[in-house]
């Protein structure tokens, strides 16, 4: 019986030291391309019970690590579609959601979001462990590990179902490197082969932010104008702001792309294409000019997009255009009265509204015609024009398609 103890103590003792040097070494040794996964708990969970899962446990299958919090809107917006894919290709594969936040703030967005409410996969919080693993800085971050051994680590446009796929056949992951640690001199020519004085057209930039600025050589008399990773229509939103600067920010609804069929993919993402981060990757572009500083007032401005509208072939420019708008005003329906029960939701100012329906695509550009500065409590809508327009007539207010004069901006074929 004595031996019998010693055994079991031997081998608790070296299943212990083999697990507290794996959590040792998540400390130190960060995870790239290729590394083996070691074996550690996975964490505490909400929403499953995985107080004796290991990471090893894991290892017959493709695991998807997604890094996220309850401030990253893109990584709750993709959370209905992991659970669609976990569905999809069952024990193949398993995801699981991992966030720092502690379980308090988690459990509040679970309850309150219909999409956290909705969402099935394990959630684990408090972590440490995996993003010692895995250090990142920024949001959506997913991690691929096939049999033990990382794949890729990527954002989370790349989760699909075709690059699943690829993992479990077996083919070789060809995807770009997430490195929130690399950064991009943005003070560096594009091209350092390149005339004083140039213009550069070129693709998407790794490990470099959407961002433009000015450099100056006072002394050899040039500025270099530089814009990186920038989407064509932002791109043109930004150089006309400076020549004649407007009244609202860059709205994907007053956008006219007007080229050739066959060239509209290059100035604007569709669903029908698949992954945005991968028609990002292959879509947005950098642009530098080096002009001399002979220029004046908005002279440069007009230069580049005079440059930028030669090497794209098209015209881009604000236009004013009769378009058919949204238009929030003053309902002839009777106020709610005092004496009537305010409706129960969220407190909204009229230019919430707006922004919420401005910023996609799926209705036109909206004008505030109220004159109404103050608050309204509404229910959510959901997006459903329809709800919205009963709340609001509740108040006074109406929402209604109406045409009206905007300024939009239009990319044509030259």
């Amino acid at each position: 019986m004595t031996k019998i103890k010693i055994i079991l103590l031997v081998a608790c003792y070296a299943l212990c030291a083999n697990v507290f040097s794996a959590e040792d070494s998540l400390k130190t040794k960060p995870l790239g391309i290729g590394g083996t996964l070691p074996n550690f708990l996975v964490g505490k969970s909400i929403s499953h019970d995985l107080t004796d899962t290991y990471s090893h446990d894991y290892n017959d299958k493709l695991l998807i690590v997604d890094f996220w919090d309850t401030f990253c809107g893109a990584c709750i917006a993709s959370m209905p579609k992991l659970d669609s894919l976990q569905d999809l290709f069952g024990d193949q594969i398993k995801i699981l959601s991992v966030t720092y936040q502690k379980e308090d703030i988690v459990r509040k967005f679970i309850q309150k979001n219909h999409i956290g409410r909705n969402y099935s996969l394990p959630i684990i919080i408090e972590d440490t462990a995996w993003r010692s693993l895995f250090p990142h800085q920024l949001l959506p971050h997913v991690v691929w590990i096939h049999k033990g051994v990382v794949k890729a680590i990527t954002s989370s446009g790349y989760v699909t179902k075709a690059n699943i796929q690829s993992v479990l056949d077996g083919s070789p992951m060809e995807l770009p490197i997430k490195n929130d640690f690399v950064e991009f001199d943005y003070s560096a020519p594009f091209d350092s082969n390149a005339s004083l004085l140039r213009i550069t057209l070129d693709g998407f930039k790794p490990n470099a932010e959407t961002k433009w600025g000015i450099t100056r050589d006072s002394v050899q008399g040039y500025s270099r104008y530089y814009f990186v990773n920038y989407e064509i229509p932002k791109l043109y939103d930004v150089l006309w702001y400076q020549i004649t600067p407007k009244d609202f920010p860059f709205l994907p609804n007053r956008v006219s792309i007007e080229t050739e069929e066959q060239r509209l993919e290059q100035f604007q993402y569709d669903k029908a294409y698949g992954s945005r981060d991968q028609w990002i990757q292959e879509h947005n572009v950098s642009l530098e000019v080096v002009l001399s500083d002979s220029y004046r007032e908005t002279q440069p401005w007009r230069r580049i997009v005079h440059v930028l509208d030669a090497a794209l072939g098209v015209n881009g420019r604000y236009e004013k255009r009769n378009t058919v708008c949204l238009v929030l005003k003053k309902s002839q329906k009777k106020k709610a009265n005092q004496n009537q029960k305010l409706l129960s939701g969220q407190e909204v100012r009229m230019k919430d509204i707006k922004f919420v329906f401005d910023y996609q695509k799926t209705y036109p550009p909206v004008i505030d015609e109220t004159g109404f500065a103050g608050k309204i409590t509404i229910p959510s809508w959901d997006n459903d024009l329809d709800k919205l327009r009963t709340s609001l007539q509740y108040y006074g207010f109406d929402i209604v398609r109406e045409e009206r004069e905007v300024e939009i901006l239009v990319i044509s074929d030259r």
